[in-house]
């Protein structure tokens, strides 16, 4: 969008600019692969304005371009963890982070960026809990943390940074139970169901290593890092 200062009009030169603007719908203006190819970290700034905008719509031809793994690979090899984890704290300090991250998980970009790199060997984040005290699965019944706790933090006037990191701590604190080596199956006269003993330490392991990988700050690590393991 430019404003012509001769005649007082906003140009719209992509045809869709100010429409987009109205409906709250984020898109590229050029075809999203490319977009996307050329300069990566569009990606994940494209899921931070989601959080950020209550309203906000992500058009599916984006969110179909963030499935490609050429456009993952491009993030991944293009694009500094420094300059990732700026846009993770800020999608974490939005308005509706848990729709940003239903949208980095369904893509497979958590897979392509976290979770092949942390978690090798683990069960899939969809796994499911196979325990009376949980009928979500793993990657549900997190995303309804996030939006509870995001909620409390709200309510309280928490501040973004500190509420980023509670959040992503949130988003963090059951990856142990994807762990392989912790799940013991127990049976009971009410039937058969999975336990997590000890899961919160892994969690508090590979949330450690995430952050490391993104070069966050040594007291971010350790904030996070206790918060998951309590």
């Amino acid at each position: 969008l430019f404003y012509n200062i001769n005649n007082g009009q906003v140009e719209d030169f992509t045809g869709k600019g100010l429409d987009d603007l109205k409906s709250m719908t984020l898109r590229t203006p050029q075809e999203p692969v490319k977009t996307f190819t050329d300069d990566p970290l569009r990606i994940l700034r494209m899921l931070r304005f989601h959080s950020r905008y209550k309203d906000s719509i992500i058009d599916p031809a984006s969110i179909e371009a963030m499935k490609n793994p050429l456009v993952q690979k491009a993030l991944k090899t293009k694009v500094s963890p420094e300059r990732i984890l700026t846009e993770w704290n800020k999608m974490f300090a939005g308005q509706q982070p848990a729709k940003a991250l239903r949208i980095l998980h369904e893509t497979g970009l958590w897979q392509s960026l976290f979770a092949d790199q942390h978690m090798q060997g683990f069960h899939p984040f969809t796994m499911d809990q196979k325990n009376k005290h949980h009928t979500d699965n793993v990657f549900e019944h997190t995303l309804k943390v996030v939006e509870e706790y995001h909620k409390i933090l709200q309510a309280d006037n928490t501040g973004d940074e500190e509420r980023a990191r509670l959040l992503a701590a949130a988003f963090m604190h059951d990856l142990g139970k994807l762990d392989p080596s912790i799940i013991t199956v127990k049976e009971t006269a009410e039937g058969i169901f999975q336990q997590y003993i000890g899961h919160e330490d892994v969690s508090a392991r590979v949330s450690r290593a995430i952050l490391e990988g993104l070069k966050a700050s040594n007291e971010e690590i350790e904030m996070i890092e206790t918060v998951v393991q309590r």
